[in-house]
């Protein structure tokens, strides 16, 4: 009987600390993609602001395809700022 206890703790011993170590490699994975995630925030941040300022110049002629273009840019930059968010909230939540 008392082998079978012991048999057991160890089993059980043997069990957490390969429990604890893949938690500890997750959480590592885990610091890894949230450095990842802020770089990438960062240079959407960065993209944005160019954006921003190049689209507030007003398009001098009424050309229909420069102004596509224009509309299309600020579409990506809007696409840009939601994702940007959507990152952020998930994280702090």
């Amino acid at each position: 009987m008392i082998y079978f206890l012991l048999l057991t703790n160890f089993a059980t011993l043997a069990v957490l600390a390969l429990l604890a170590r893949r938690h500890a490699e997750l959480l590592d994975s885990t610091e890894e993609n949230v450095e990842k995630v802020e770089e990438c925030l960062d240079t959407l941040d960065e993209n944005y602001a160019k954006m921003s300022k190049f689209l507030e110049t007003p398009v001098l002629f009424d050309d229909p395809i420069a102004i596509e273009f224009v509309q299309t840019a600020k579409n990506a930059r809007d696409s840009l700022l939601i994702v940007a968010n959507r990152l952020v909230t998930e994280k702090e939540e």
